[in-house]
């Protein structure tokens, strides 16, 4: 399943710049987990590639992949996640752009846990460079507080 930009504003609020995202390529509702994609050009807000910006595009893609869950689940309700924490965070490479330009940001997300109205996510996001070879670049946790409106 693939869903592009368009699909993308259904499930975030966030618009350009703000919008960290350029696609979904996986989703496992089943298993919860989710991979999105961001292309890096020479000129991208996140290159060099900068810790928080990482993992606010990280917590976007948990947000995608709790929105598909609760639309999956018939939720018809609005709802807002609110980040509570981030733990357990390594950033294994250095700040820069580990190859130059052309690079895609692969952000993965899986649900942990669902407890009442707190969710918790393993994350992590790599760099993958034209030649398909990839750097790990964060990797931690993510909770936070849905509401409903």
């Amino acid at each position: 399943m693939l869903l592009y930009m368009y699909d993308l504003a259904r499930l975030l609020p966030h618009r350009p710049p703000l919008l960290l995202i350029d696609r979904i390529c996986e989703v496992d509702l089943a298993g919860g987990q989710l991979q999105a994609e961001r292309l890096l050009a020479a000129d991208d807000p996140l290159g060099p590639l900068r810790p928080l910006l990482v993992v606010e595009a990280l917590c976007q893609a948990a947000a995608c992949l709790n929105g598909l869950e609760r639309l999956a689940a018939g939720e018809t309700r609005q709802h807002r996640g609110y980040l509570v924490s981030i733990s357990g965070f390594d950033f294994p490479r250095p700040e820069g752009r580990p190859d130059g330009g052309g690079e895609r940001l692969l952000l993965r997300v899986r649900r942990e846990a669902r407890l009442g109205q707190m969710v918790s996510f393993a994350s992590e996001a790599e760099v993958k460079g034209l030649g398909g070879t990839g750097h790990l670049v964060a990797r931690g946790r993510l909770l936070f507080a849905v509401t409903f409106t």
